[in-house]
């Protein structure tokens, strides 16, 4: 089995295909032993019972499976993106804009009670 990147001082280690040391069986179904799904809990900090880790094996295969079929599409010709849908940010001028002097007292009115100019607000530590 190959040396999980992870171990390697501790730091993950990034590639264009990740190696987890995961094997994989026939029919290029990734095969999952109780080991592996330990080490990956450990590194997810998540707690897992027997039954758990019995049951996570079968179900976290099929999903790297499925996945893997992503590396059978040609993207040679496809520009890497963040998004697709052209959407962008239309930002504003952050600026102050005076109140009429009839506002301000209404809003203070309204605000509660003032202490020395001050809104009195709870404290929240």
């Amino acid at each position: 089995m190959p040396a999980c990147p992870f171990r390697s001082g501790g730091y993950p280690v990034y590639s264009h295909r990740l190696d987890l040391g995961i094997r994989r069986g026939d029919n290029a179904i990734f095969m999952l032993t109780e080991q592996d799904i330990i080490h990956l809990s450990e590194l997810a900090r998540i707690k897992l019972s027997a039954e758990e880790i019995q049951n996570s094996g079968p179900q976290l295969s099929a999903v790297l499976s499925y996945i893997d079929q992503l590396s059978e599409v040609d993207t040679k010709n496809t520009e890497p993106t963040a998004q697709v849908t052209g959407l962008t940010n239309n930002w504003r001028v952050d600026a102050v804009a005076p109140w009429a002097a009839d506002e301000v007292a209404l809003a203070l009115e309204e605000a509660g009670e003032m202490v020395e100019g001050q809104l009195k607000v709870k404290r929240i530590l």
